[in-house]
């Protein structure tokens, strides 16, 4: 589980799940299932004993043969799994990586579950003054996964200390999404609409055939984007030039008519929390590239399932009743999506807690 101070990182998007339950965006509704993904994303680490994402820290460990029931050039660092290490400190000298210590297994990882001192190095592990306790201080980057996706750029400068930042396409990110710009971590905590800089050059009609949309510039729209015209959301399915195939009428809007000359909106704005996973907050110019944490695929759609579970669930006041040949299947297949992660991502140690 995850412990006190730890960051809470969340393996899907809260639109992630809205749109699988086929929810439209309402304020009620979007704390609940934020509120369901971390839970959620927090119970697979509980389960498969490892966290998916990197996490900058320096954490401390014993003398190897005071507890850890190891060879002395070892140290197993158990649920404190590494993806990279700057250096480690010990016995006031500090190690360099590959001089003086090789991580392992080194054909499967990372992560890595172990240190090792290089025996033809001449470096050891030592004891710090009259204690072995917290003798050893790895830096570097923990975790089991530090994986990442481009999904946008920065559509304007961003200081130090703003708490927003704006994107130049909305379609791959989500609330809940964690984002890395530069060497800073960002969590999205909301999302809200912001001019595309697009116009319609045509009017619109009232009609679910309207479905092809002329833009004052195709290039500033992207496919699976959902924009905001008027009080009508639609969902952007392809872009030819200039031209724009929707899906009229999404996540509950009602459908109407819009004069050519009409503003087309995206949920661009972002309200973030800066500096995440051990990172800092950093100034970051326009243009500047923008990834995602992407854990591995079959994390992600556990996630989601585990989410659309507890939400459905809500929705009935959590009924005791076991007789309901559809809700029996559902957890059938949940089930089998937990064991096929179990199988494949579950960390394998003496320490099972994370």
């Amino acid at each position: 589980m995850t412990g006190a101070g730890d960051p809470r990182v969340a393996y899907c998007t809260v639109e992630d799940v809205a749109s699988a339950l086929d929810l439209a965006p309402g304020a009620r509704r979007w704390r609940q299932i934020a509120r369901t993904v971390l839970a959620s994303s927090t119970d697979i680490e509980g389960l498969l004993n490892r966290r998916f994402y990197p996490y900058t820290d320096v954490r401390y460990f014993d003398w190897p043969l005071n507890g850890q029931h190891a060879v002395p050039w070892r140290v197993w660092l158990d649920q404190h799994e590494v993806l990279s290490v700057d250096r480690i400190v010990t016995g006031g000298v500090t190690l360099q990586p590959g001089t003086h210590f090789i991580l392992r297994p080194e054909n499967t990882g990372p992560p890595f579950s172990h240190v090792e001192i290089r025996l033809d190095s001449g470096a050891m592990w030592a004891t710090g003054a009259n204690t072995w306790q917290q003798a050893i201080a790895v830096h570097g980057v923990f975790g089991g996964c530090g994986d990442t996706e481009p999904v946008a750029e920065l559509a304007a400068p961003v200081d130090t200390t703003t708490g927003a930042v704006t994107v130049t396409d909305s379609s791959t990110v989500g609330t809940l999404d964690t984002l890395l710009v530069g060497d800073e971590w960002m969590t999205v905590n909301r999302r809200s609409m912001t001019g595309t800089g697009a116009t319609l050059t045509a009017d619109a009609t009232a009609s679910p055939g309207g479905t092809v949309l002329a833009l004052s510039d195709g290039a500033l729209v992207h496919p699976d984007e959902v924009l905001l015209i008027g009080g009508e959301r639609v969902q952007v399915l392809d872009v030819a030039g200039d031209t724009a195939v929707v899906k009229r009428a999404v996540d509950g809007s009602v459908l109407a008519a819009h004069p050519a000359g009409t503003a087309v909106y995206a949920p661009r704005a972002l309200a973030v929390t800066r500096g995440v996973l051990g990172s800092t907050a950093a100034g970051h110019q326009q243009g500047d590239a923008a990834a995602r944490l992407a854990p591995p695929e079959a994390i992600r759609t556990l996630a989601i399932a585990e989410s659309i579970h507890v939400v459905q669930q809500d929705s009935i006041g959590w009924s005791t009743s076991k007789g309901e040949e559809g809700r029996v299947t559902q957890f059938r297949d949940l089930n089998d999506l937990r064991n096929a992660a179990y199988t494949r991502w579950a960390r394998q140690s003496r320490i099972r807690a994370v």
